[in-house]
């Protein structure tokens, strides 16, 4: 899943960086996170990535389409990968 959101990223002009590709990989891994602090609180921890990078990110994907916010009772909201086989997608081939 993650070669195809990396993949459409790079085809709508988003470059695909070290930090990016990070993030992307961890979404993937989890599925579903509780909170973008929480979530940055791991990626810091683990690779010494910054809040700025992490809400960037997280915002891009899901004007995206490729993640959705989940409002919940909590301050903050939880996020999780949209899994539609990537339909909503323009111009996106499944291979």
């Amino acid at each position: 899943m993650e070669d195809e959101m990396l993949r459409y990223l790079r085809q709508q002009g988003y470059q695909t960086g070290f930090r990016r590709v990070i993030i992307i990989q961890e979404l993937c891994r989890l599925d579903r996170i509780e909170s973008a602090e929480d979530f940055w609180l791991l990626l810091r921890q683990q690779h010494g990535i910054s809040w700025a990078t992490v809400y960037t990110n997280l915002r891009l994907l899901l004007n995206m389409g490729l993640i959705e916010k989940e409002a919940g009772l909590k301050k903050s909201c939880a996020y999780r990968l949209v899994r539609s086989d990537y339909a909503s997608i323009p111009g996106y081939v499944r291979t």
